[in-house]
């Protein structure tokens, strides 16, 4: 029987930082046209709860707080990036239809 998992304060500290700047830029993301911005508090938000998924793994300790934290993380930099994607396609489409109509008056 192997011995239970151990709390870790680097793990937690990690995991918590991780989870509140996940969180402001999951949130951050659902706002239109701003959201797409979203994606660099997200960025580091996924990096320090990688890390703090690294730090768990390597001494054995619990990981499910990290796990919240980076999944958390990584759904608003999906959101924002998802956002940004949209936003530079409509203008590219814009400016092709702008293209369009002035080769039409000539």
């Amino acid at each position: 029987m192997s011995e239970g998992l151990k709390d870790s304060g680097t793990v937690t500290a990690l995991s918590v930082i991780g989870l509140v700047f996940g969180l402001i830029g999951m949130l951050g993301s659902f706002i239109p046209c701003i959201g797409s911005i979203a994606f660099y508090v997200g960025i580091p938000a996924a990096i320090i709860s990688a890390i703090a998924l690294g730090v768990a793994y390597s001494q054995k300790a619990k990981q499910t707080f990290a796990i919240v934290a980076l999944t958390i993380s990584l759904i608003g930099v999906v959101i924002s990036g998802w956002q940004y994607f949209s936003i530079v396609t409509a203008g590219k489409n814009a400016q092709q239809q702008l293209e369009q109509m002035s080769k039409q008056r000539q």
